[in-house]
């Protein structure tokens, strides 16, 4: 195991017993804490139908791009998925700020099926204040070394039960990045993986799917879980070993945006992750192409 492997192995238990003590992992630490954010005006369909509104638009928008991309270069190249990613996450911002508008204006919950956290004249979360941009990279900080432990675990059990060793880069785009890290389309997927894929993602899986299943009554800790565990199913071009450190990181996004009552806190931490993942790809593979 190697000196950064140690030290996230030292230093995962320290950050769980904290978040521990914090009340902040316990069970009850939502109802104790409160209602940050107001789901109360929406039902549960919603919120949901809103969701995939979200997904149906990313969708379209990458359909509408498709032959500009495959202009652009062939299926599996920098700038073929440049291009698409440029129309899929274009289509998406645009219906999403539709639906902020739509959805996060301040107003009492007091609808048929309203609970006591929801009659409050809060705002659901899906905006954000600049604070979110200092505040996100330090509970990304925080939270590393469990995400990273678990990551590292899951590896090492796919490496015994299967015999196949792991792949160094397991995403896509960041396999695109490494090997045309000179290419301006490289760098476009970049901007894109750093900054739309978390403002869309964030928004589609905590601001309004968690927002739905919370609606539905299971509660928010198993709204937390379960869009968590949709996040991670939805990343299906990563191998199955990656899967349980997404769903970590999709807890550790959902807590945040229960405790803060504002999407641009897990926002601000998943572009903190994807920069960082970025960042370590390149230093540690990315010779520049010609």
């Amino acid at each position: 195991m190697d000196l950064f492997s140690l030290v996230m192995l030292a230093l995962a238990p320290v950050v769980l017993v904290w978040l521990w003590l914090a009340d902040v992992i316990r069970p009850g630490s939502m109802a104790r804490l409160g209602s940050r954010r107001n789901a109360g005006h929406v039902p549960a369909l919603g919120w949901l139908a809103a969701a995939i509104g979200l997904l149906l638009a990313q969708t379209l928008g990458a359909s509408l791009a498709l032959p500009l991309a495959v202009m652009a270069g062939p299926e599996g190249s920098a700038a073929y998925a440049a291009i698409l990613g440029v129309g899929a996450y274009s289509a998406a911002l645009i219906a999403a700020a539709g639906l902020v508008l739509f959805l996060d204006a301040p107003r009492a919950g007091t609808g048929h099926g309203a609970t006591a956290d929801d009659t409050t004249n809060r705002s659901a979360g899906l905006r954000g204040r600049a604070s979110d941009l200092l505040i996100g990279p330090g509970l990304m900080l925080l939270i590393l070394p469990v995400i990273q432990i678990v990551g590292i675990a899951s590896a090492l059990v796919y490496q015994w039960t299967s015999g196949r060793p792991v792949e160094p880069i397991a995403h896509d785009t960041l396999k695109l990045l490494v090997t045309s890290a000179a290419s301006p389309w490289a760098w476009l997927l970049g901007v894109q993986a750093v900054v739309a894929a978390p403002i869309v993602e964030e928004l589609i899986f905590r601001g309004l799917l968690q927002s739905a299943i919370a609606r539905a009554r299971l509660g928010r800790w198993a709204a937390v879980v379960l869009a968590a565990g949709a996040f991670a199913a939805m990343h299906t071009s990563v191998p199955i070993y990656a899967l349980p450190g997404l769903f970590v990181l999709g807890v550790a996004l959902g807590i945040a945006f229960e405790r803060t009552g504002r999407i641009g806190v897990p926002i601000a931490m998943h572009a903190a992750f994807n920069a960082g993942n970025m960042a370590v790809a390149l230093a540690m593979f990315g010779a520049p192409n010609t």
